[in-house]
C-alpha cells in the first residue's frame, strides 16, 4: 500500500523584535507597526527538520484629513532550507482575493494598499489593492509572475467606546473573487 502522507513536527524557538504606535489594536486610523521574526526550528527543541524562517511585517496607517485614511502594508517571508517542509510551515501569499497557501515559496514578498472613506462616524467605504509573489530562491521571486489583487467594502463602528470595526470586503484575485467578514483590520 502506498501512503501518501507523512507524520511530521514542527518545533522552534523564536525572536520577536516589534515596533507599534498605532493608535488601536482593532482597527487602527494612525501610526505603524513594524515585526521582525526569526524562528529557529531545530532537532534541540522537538523538530523533525533544522530551518529558519524569518519574517517582516511593516503596517502603516495615516489620517490623511477628517474624511480620508490611507493604509500601506509591506510583508516578506523566508524558510531557510533546501529539505522539504510542509506546506503548512511554507511562506505564501497573503493577500484579500487570493486562496490561502494558494502560490507559496520559500521566498514571498507582498505589499497592498487601501483608501478608506469615513461616511460619517460609524460608516466607511474602502478600496484596496495588492501584489505578492513568491518563488523558492531569490532569482526564483524575481521570475516569479505579480499576483495581483484588488477591491472594497465597508465598515461600520460596532463598539465606539473601543474604536472596533466590522465589516464586508469583496476582492478580486488572480482566479477567483471572494468575499470576507471582517472583524477590525484585514491586516
Amino acid at each position: 500500500m502506498i501512503h501518501l502522507t507523512r507524520e511530521m513536527t514542527m518545533s522552534g524557538l523564536g525572536i520577536v523584535t516589534e515596533y507599534d504606535s498605532r493608535d488601536n489594536i482593532f482597527s487602527p486610523e494612525d501610526g505603524y507597526q513594524y515585526k521582525l521574526e526569526w524562528l529557529l526550528n531545530r532537532d534541540f527543541f522537538g523538530s523533525d527538520l533544522d530551518f529558519d524562517k524569518y519574517s517582516f511585517k511593516g503596517l502603516n496607517y495615516w489620517r490623511l484629513n477628517k474624511k480620508f485614511r490611507a493604509g500601506l502594508r509591506i510583508e516578506s517571508e523566508v524558510a531557510d532550507t533546501d529539505e522539504f517542509i510542509t506546506p503548512m510551515a511554507t511562506p505564501f501569499v497573503d493577500l484579500r482575493g487570493i486562496q490561502s497557501m494558494r502560490y507559496q515559496g520559500k521566498y514571498v514578498a507582498m505589499t497592498e494598499t487601501e483608501l478608506t472613506w469615513d461616511l460619517d462616524h460609524r460608516w466607511s467605504i474602502k478600496g484596496f489593492a495588492g501584489v505578492g509573489r513568491a518563488g523558492n530562491d531569490m532569482e526564483g521571486i524575481r521570475e516569479s509572475a505579480n499576483r495581483e489583487t484588488y477591491g472594497g467594502g465597508f465598515r461600520y463602528v460596532v463598539a465606539r467606546r473601543y474604536g472596533f470595526r466590522m465589516g464586508i470586503d469583496v476582492a478580486r484575485g488572480p482566479e477567483d473573487t471572494v468575499w470576507y467578514i471582517q472583524a477590525g483590520t484585514a491586516w
